[in-house]
């Protein structure tokens, strides 16, 4: 499985009407280990809607891919813990 290390949530911003809770969530991180090596290793990828995301178990799914969870990114986590938003409430099953 792939692994996304750096990573960090990020929501859609394509309609700025759209409640921000409904938006749709996906993860930006560096990508290891692509199996249908689309991207080399290092490479800066946005993943696509988020089907699964399980910090807990470190994983996350899309409809095509289920990638491994590395390290989060150090400034994400800074981010979430300065304004009192923890990974876990992201975390969303369909």
């Amino acid at each position: 499985m792939p692994i996304l290390e750096n990573w960090s949530i990020v929501r859609d911003n394509d309609d700025p009407y759209l409640a921000p809770e409904l938006r749709t969530i996906r993860l930006n991180g560096e990508i290891f280990d692509d199996e249908k090596m689309r991207f080399e290793n290092g490479t800066n990828v946005s993943t696509s809607k988020l089907k699964e995301l399980n910090v807990k178990e470190r994983y996350a799914k899309t409809l095509n891919t289920t990638y491994v969870l590395g390290k989060v990114s150090e400034e994400f986590q800074k981010y979430m813990n300065d304004n009192g938003y923890k990974i876990e409430d992201y975390c969303v099953k369909e």
